[in-house]
């Protein structure tokens, strides 16, 4: 995890400049502001909207929010909750009634597939230290650490240079990728789909094998 941009490169390459332990960035929970904000909107487009029916529908989705214990599957319902307030067409009760349960059972049943976070972290360092970035940084033979472009965080789609299990989920990790010109490699599916291979190829189980690691330590 020490493959290191000079400043200049990683500048132009869009990267965030982030401390050596750069910390999990929640986004945070939406406020009544941001249903007042939202429900104005629905009004104008939908006159007969009560404003009771979906403040209620709001309140219970942050009641489930703040009830998920697991990190990432709250991060995840946060998302979706903040996705739902930037539609303006469409009622929070429709949202609840119809894709609620379903948004957090798709996230828990991503997060069971996810391998170790630690283990595809580290060889998605491997792969970024092995792509030849000389046209970005000007050295004909560098192998310096190419950007890992991470999308649904807070700030959308981030760049980074040094990726630890504190920076990103492992449902957004799944989603990485290299932005190569105007193409991209998914690094984070592919890596998944590598470790779900060898596991059924040879019987494996990594997030087993990490747990007996994680116990000798």
């Amino acid at each position: 995890m020490r493959g290191r941009f000079d400043e200049k490169c990683c500048e132009r390459l869009g990267c965030r400049q982030m401390s050596s332990d750069p910390k999990f960035d929640p986004r945070p929970i939406p406020t009544e502001e941001s249903f007042h904000r939202y429900f104005q909107a629905i009004k104008t487009g939908n006159p007969r909207a009560s404003e009771e029916t979906e403040l209620e529908s709001f309140k219970k989705m942050i009641a489930d929010v703040n009830e998920q214990a697991n990190p990432f599957l709250r991060q995840a319902m946060i998302n979706a909750l903040h996705r739902y307030l930037q539609d303006e067409n469409v009622l929070l009760s429709y949202w609840l009634d119809y894709y609620w349960g379903q948004s957090l059972s798709a996230a828990r049943k991503r997060l069971r597939e996810c391998h170790p976070i630690e283990l595809t972290i580290e060889l998605e360092n491997i792969v970024g230290r092995c792509i030849d970035s000389s046209r970005y940084t000007m050295q004909p033979s560098s192998r310096q650490r190419y950007p890992l472009s991470v999308p649904n965080r807070r700030f959308g789609s981030a760049k980074f240079r040094h990726v630890t299990s504190n920076s990103v989920s492992p449902l957004d990790f799944r989603d990485a990728y290299y932005a190569l010109g105007a193409h991209h490699l998914h690094v984070g599916e592919a890596i998944q789909s590598i470790l779900d291979h060898l596991e059924q190829r040879y019987g494996l189980s990594f997030a087993a094998l990490e747990k007996a690691k994680m116990n000798r330590e």
